[in-house]
């Protein structure tokens, strides 16, 4: 019975090296990817339902069943989380993109939380932001440093995201500016001297406006146009009321702003993706072998527990596994490649997590045997669990972010084939 485990083990977890070896040397065509890792997801599914979750719930019924098959989801994505944390996202394109679009999300609403504050910026329609945001740009300043000095041109507008800033008329402090506050905003409008000095007082991030880019859009946004010839005449003081409806103008501003750049803007590019494994580097490689390493527990437990008592090797089960890990191996293998692992390493580490499922599967076998019908039907309610979380997180939004409307097809297909290999096995 265990040699039976440790060959089921091996035998499923085979397409992993043939995997590596693929996105070694062949890489295929991403559709094709996404056919493959579609049609594995579809017999996974079909292996789930009919190899784990149905024989769970005629061993100890529903009661089980359920506390299993939510501990196994759970289990998986608080430990998919932290995996992703540290670089373990990086596995697959879906993840990938999603981690970069709240980091893009993040940056923008920082970017935007800043605009707001200016009144003159909030003149400008949030359907037209887009047009804004490449015109404003990040700026580091150190403890003491000069942001512009009293006299020069008035070339930009500063808004500070982080720190503190000083305004100095001569050698007199007039006024601390801290983040969300705006300095230099009459250089937009008149490009006049500047009438005072803005100097950092700390480490400090400002966001800058140069004069001639936003005289660009001034010429391209009537409604911005407007703006400057009104602040222009009226200079506005601000009361406190006044005050007030400009913190919430700018709220609501900064609202309809984030939604109208949620599309292209927050857009992860093939560079962006190259950018963060290149930031990542080894601790990526790392999160990306625990989270597979993990992956590959419930599976193996659950291929070792299926061959107590069993007459013959569960084929439906090892097939789907044998599908499903196959594109999980190919796209991890390119993503180390690009980290700056060597073939030979990367199939030594392929090779080794197929050797620990055959190994896991063995430790199922064992651990399993003699167990209660409660104990096994929990067993393999907690596998059923973690792996379709596995599915619903990672597998199926990466097959569709590839391969689009084929996906439905060949996931279809998948779960029909390994109903037909349980259905000819008896």
């Amino acid at each position: 019975m265990p040699l039976d485990a440790f060959v089921s083990g091996l035998v499923a977890a085979a397409s992993m090296v043939l995997g590596a070896l693929l996105g070694i040397w062949v890489r295929p065509r991403q559709t094709v990817v996404a056919a493959i890792m579609a049609f594995g997801s579809g017999t996974l599914l079909a292996a789930i339902s009919f190899e784990l979750i149905e024989p769970a719930y005629e061993r100890a019924g529903i009661v089980p069943l359920a506390i299993g098959f939510l501990g196994g989801a759970a289990a998986f994505a608080a430990t998919n989380a932290a995996l992703d944390s540290s670089g373990g996202f990086l596995r697959k394109h879906s993840t990938a993109a999603g981690y970069l679009r709240r980091r893009k999300r993040a940056e923008v609403e920082s970017i935007l939380d800043g605009l707001s504050r200016v009144e003159l910026l909030r003149s400008l329609p949030a359907g037209e932001i887009q047009a804004l945001a490449p015109l404003v740009h990040p700026v580091g300043v150190s403890a003491g440093q000069v942001v512009f000095a009293q006299g020069g041109p008035g070339d930009a507008l500063y808004i500070v995201v982080r720190g503190e800033v000083e305004v100095l008329s001569g050698q007199e402090r007039i006024a601390t500016l801290g983040p969300g506050e705006v300095a230099g905003e009459m250089a937009l409008l008149t490009g006049e001297p500047r009438s005072a000095t803005v100097r950092a007082t700390s480490d400090a991030e400002l966001l800058r406006i140069g004069k001639a880019s936003f005289d660009r859009l001034v010429a391209s946004s009537p409604p911005l146009a407007l703006a400057v010839s009104r602040l222009l005449a009226q200079r506005l003081g601000a009361t406190s009321a006044r005050h007030a409806e400009a913190e919430a103008a700018a709220r609501l501003w900064r609202e309809e702003a984030t939604r109208s750049v949620e599309g292209a803007a927050l857009h992860a590019s093939p560079l962006d993706r190259r950018a963060m494994v290149g930031e990542h580097g080894g601790s990526a490689a790392l999160g990306i072998y625990i989270g597979l390493f993990l992956d590959a527990i419930p599976e193996s437990l659950a291929i070792g527990a299926l061959t107590i008592g069993a007459a013959a090797f569960n084929l439906p089960f090892i097939a789907a596994l044998f599908v499903s890990d196959l594109p999980e191996a190919l796209s991890s293998s390119v993503i180390m490649r690009q980290i700056g692992y060597g073939p030979l390493r990367i199939v030594l580490l392929w090779s080794g997590l197929m050797l620990f499922t055959g190994l896991g599967a063995v430790v199922g076998s064992l651990a399993f045997a003699g167990a209660s019908p409660f104990v096994m039907a929990l067993t393999f309610a907690v596998a059923a669990g973690a792996m379709l979380a596995m599915l619903a997180q990672t597998a199926m939004p990466e097959a569709y972010e590839q391969g689009g409307w084929v996906v439905g097809i060949t996931t279809v297909l998948g779960f029909l084939a390994a109903y037909a290999m349980k259905a000819l096995a008896g």
